[in-house]
């Protein structure tokens, strides 16, 4: 692994070298950009995008601007393993956590933009599910809105339909990059902000410190501008591709009629072993049900009627059971302590999360599940009295959604 205090230095020769060696290629990769002219070329600056699929970062956003960007990662994925870190490092990316404060993470990337880089980032915090809109992360929503360098928004047309965060692997396509205008936040939104000369400290010509930030605000004019970036993107996907049918299950892994706890693809047909529903990808990237009782559907409105029909059933009774695997959470990132994973189960109900695994049981609170982090499609990762743990299973997106809703949560606002 790449040493964690390595992450966040300036970018060495080679890693400009490669970027620029790699930039040749982007006809090749179907990569088409519009308004580039509008980043400047030196001088600090920030890109942030809605975060689509895995390649949003690299190579598409990356080799789109017209210097390298330093990117603001999730540090789970960072240091996932030797190889995924060794290029991200390289690509200059800076690891955060994203469900826990990071001053260190937020230092590193200050002195990058104090040192007139690029600084790219994805306000939502995850890929989004279905490709509709996320709620804005309030940490995000805090730096951005304190930072006094200009912020672009960018779009990326085609992109959830290039890997979307349910699929096994991705395919190419034709993807156009468009850097939109820029953010600005309406006055007010930071009061009481101290203003001292650019002299005194470090950070003072990048970056407002004290004062208070009006997060509502911020959060709504960043979903806004990430809203109109997006535009019918979730409608441009195909799914006509069995390989990418079969992984539906991954994000309808509740039946949108009967609620059932699992879906089946098989093909091009994907039915619920609870009530006999069927649906088949229809010409327009919709979803037919068999039945031709109700007109043809888009992933993100089955997606959002399943997370209704939870929230309805939460009311009443809501019990669920998953096989998991559980471990401790890395206390830091780049630890090199490796914990294994222990099999067990997971009963949520109103009583809360019960976690059997090693010989032992634990009870979690519903609400601790509800605020859980998903990394990645199968974990899960959990906070209560001051500890964390890990739950990696198939079903860890049932346990997520079963959590929020009842906890009471707003069923559509799933965060990532």
């Amino acid at each position: 692994m790449v040493p964690y205090r390595r992450f966040g230095r300036p970018l060495a020769w080679h890693q400009r070298a490669l970027w620029g060696l790699v930039r040749l290629l982007r006809p090749l990769m179907g990569i088409a950009v519009g308004g580039v002219e509008r980043i400047p070329r030196s001088g600090p600056a920030v890109v942030i995008a809605p975060h689509f699929a895995f390649l949003d970062a690299f190579p598409y956003l990356s080799l789109s601007l017209p210097r390298p960007a330093r990117f603001l990662a999730s540090a789970y994925f960072v240091f996932a393993n030797r190889i995924l870190c060794r290029l991200m490092y390289v690509g200059g990316v800076i690891p955060v956590w994203r469900h826990r404060p990071d001053p260190t993470g937020v230092r590193k990337a200050l002195r990058a933009l104090a040192r007139g880089e690029v600084l790219a980032l994805f306000p939502e915090g995850g890929r989004r599910w279905s490709g509709a809109g996320v709620p804005v992360m309030p940490s995000a929503a805090k730096l951005l809105a304190r930072l006094q360098v200009p912020i672009y928004v960018v779009s990326l047309e085609g992109m959830y339909d290039v890997w979307p965060r349910w699929a096994r692997r991705g395919k190419p396509r034709r993807v156009r990059v468009g850097i939109m205008g820029e953010l600005r936040f309406p006055p007010g939104t930071v009061r009481g902000a101290e203003r001292l000369p650019s002299t005194e400290r470090w950070w003072t010509s990048v970056y407002q410190s004290g004062g208070k930030v009006d997060v509502r605000t911020a959060c709504k004019t960043i979903r806004l501008a990430l809203a109109e970036a997006a535009g019918g993107e979730p409608r441009r996907l195909d799914l006509s591709n069995p390989q990418r049918f079969t992984c539906l299950p991954s994000l309808l892994c509740f039946c949108p009629d009967c609620l059932h706890p699992g879906t089946v693809a098989r093909g091009l047909a994907l039915s619920c072993p609870g009530c006999d529903a069927r649906w088949t990808p229809a010409p327009d990237g919709r979803l037919a049900n068999a039945s031709g009782k109700t007109p043809p559907e888009g992933l993100e409105q089955l997606f959002f009627r399943m997370l209704d029909g939870l929230a309805d059933r939460a009311r009443h009774c809501l019990t669920l059971v998953e096989h998991v695997e559980v471990r401790n959470a890395p206390e830091a990132a780049g630890s090199d302590t490796l914990r294994n994973f222990v099999p067990g189960t997971a009963l949520l109900s109103r009583r809360g999360l019960e976690l059997t695994a090693g010989g032992h049981s634990h009870v979690l609170p519903v609400e601790a599940a509800a605020a859980g982090v998903m990394e990645g499609t199968t974990m899960l990762e959990l906070h209560h009295d001051g500890y964390a743990i890990q739950l990696r299973s198939s079903g860890a997106l049932r346990l997520y959604l079963g959590g929020r809703a009842l906890a009471g949560l707003p069923a559509r606002e799933v965060l990532a």
